[in-house]
């Protein structure tokens, strides 16, 4: 299961900014419900929480994926060459090289660059289906949201985002956030932290079909912790797969050929 946000709610989840400056990557799946020819809902957007109009954001705009970076009155608008289709999984991704170096990408391809210099005040607020400081909330599912640093993603790795393998194929030593989103546990398993509901009551739907690698898993604080580092150091195949409706609150994990169940 994804998150799903209603735009006309004003749904969003809120928590504590990952990063502070670039360099910086961040990538998520995404599905718009509304028309995306008429929204300009924001997926995901780093905010300083105390100052208005400084902040990074990633939605749709115009009908395309696209970032704005913005520092007082000072913006720029970069977006992709190509446009999501209403009602289908897409990958968006973009890549802060420095406070003067920007690119977006759609599903891989299509992409963007801005050298524009524009450099916001340290964010320490992100929000995920919206933009407040703008205004701006997204209508749709969003699931497999992640942040590097410095992620200086090449374009072999955003290519393989965009083929739906998961942010841990992705520099796992670089992760700083990764939510996978599924159902409503809002945790980022690099981090730790448990998003908040900032407005409304975001509901769920479908994941997105994802290759996730072999891995290691572990439990920590009563949940399903991925560990990015033993990533590259151990080999094993793993499978997640959630409680039925309705039923005990659990992660069932298959590591190799042993079955874990962990309590949420």
């Amino acid at each position: 299961m994804a998150r799903l946000f209603n735009g006309a709610s004003g749904e969003y989840l809120i928590g504590d900014a990952p990063v502070r400056e670039p360099p910086f990557a961040w990538s998520c799946m995404f599905n718009t419900s509304a028309d995306v020819g008429a929204t300009s809902g924001k997926v995901l957007s780093l905010l300083d929480g105390t100052t208005t109009n400084q902040y990074y954001r990633l939605g749709i705009k115009s009908g395309v994926l696209n970032t704005r970076v913005r520092s007082a009155g000072s913006f720029t608008d970069l977006p992709t060459t190509t446009a999501p289709v209403t009602g289908a999984w897409h990958n968006a991704c973009a890549v802060y090289r420095s406070t003067s170096d920007r690119s977006v990408f759609l599903d891989g391809g299509g992409r963007g660059d801005n050298t524009t210099t524009i450099s916001p005040s340290a964010p320490t607020v992100m929000q995920i289906g919206a933009n407040t400081d703008s205004g701006d909330y997204f209508t749709g599912g969003v699931a497999e949201i992640a942040v590097w640093k410095p992620g200086l993603l090449s374009p072999a790795e955003v290519d393989a985002l965009g083929r739906r393998y998961s942010p841990l194929w992705i520099r796992s030593h670089e992760l700083v956030f990764y939510m996978i989103a599924w159902a409503d546990e809002d945790f980022d398993i690099v981090g730790g932290q448990t998003f908040a509901i900032g407005n409304g009551a975001p509901s769920t739907r479908a994941h997105p079909s994802m290759i996730y690698p072999p891995g290691f898993a572990a439990r920590s604080a009563g949940r399903s912790v991925i560990d990015p580092v033993a990533l590259t150091q151990r080999r094993r195949r793993y499978f997640f797969a959630l409680p039925p409706a309705g039923g005990p609150s659990t992660r069932r994990i298959m590591i190799d050929d042993a079955l874990i169940v962990v309590s949420a």
